[in-house]
């Protein structure tokens, strides 16, 4: 169930429509996913971070999100340090009166993260035959003190497997 009567998403405003979307049931945020998606989207481009952290972790984050949103959400991260504005939507004290990360470095960390997990499976191609690799080196005793220090034993990998960075 939309929160709003379509054709009438203008009349509202953007806080009463985020304080709608935190209104609603955990149970029921699943459905609404697309409307959520389409907040966040809206909040970045706004600037509201705290409001934008707040919707993330409501629908569930990073595997909630279409690829539209982390469009969004990466144009805003883009700023860069200091120049990330908090929002100015009355957001409220953390559920539960946890402690939280500012908007801004819970931010960076969801962009963060999302950064690793990329580089983290891209690398996950080449651990069998690095591990292959590095097991014949040992076999034939090919190490050196020198190749155990972890930059030059990335250097030996990517030239033995022949991959880059």
């Amino acid at each position: 169930v939309p929160l709003h009567p379509v054709g009438e998403v203008g009349k509202d405003t953007l806080q009463q429509r985020f304080n709608a979307l935190m209104a609603t049931p955990d149970g029921g945020a699943q459905s609404l996913l697309g409307e959520m998606n389409g907040m966040a989207r809206e909040l970045a481009k706004a600037g509201e971070t705290h409001a934008l952290v707040r919707v993330w972790d409501k629908m569930g984050g990073k595997a909630a999100a279409d690829s539209n949103t982390w469009d969004a959400v990466n144009i805003l991260h883009g700023r860069g340090k200091g120049n990330i504005p908090r929002g100015s939507l009355a957001v409220g004290s953390a559920p539960g009166g946890k402690r939280e990360l500012e908007p801004q470095r819970r931010l960076h960390k969801i962009c963060k993260g999302a950064v690793t997990t990329r580089r983290s499976d891209a690398a996950n191609e080449h651990l069998d035959a690095a591990c292959a690799f590095l097991e014949k080196r040992k076999a034939e005793k090919l190490f050196s003190k020198r190749d155990l220090e972890k930059r030059d034993l990335t250097k030996m990998l990517q030239r033995g497997l022949g991959v880059g960075k």
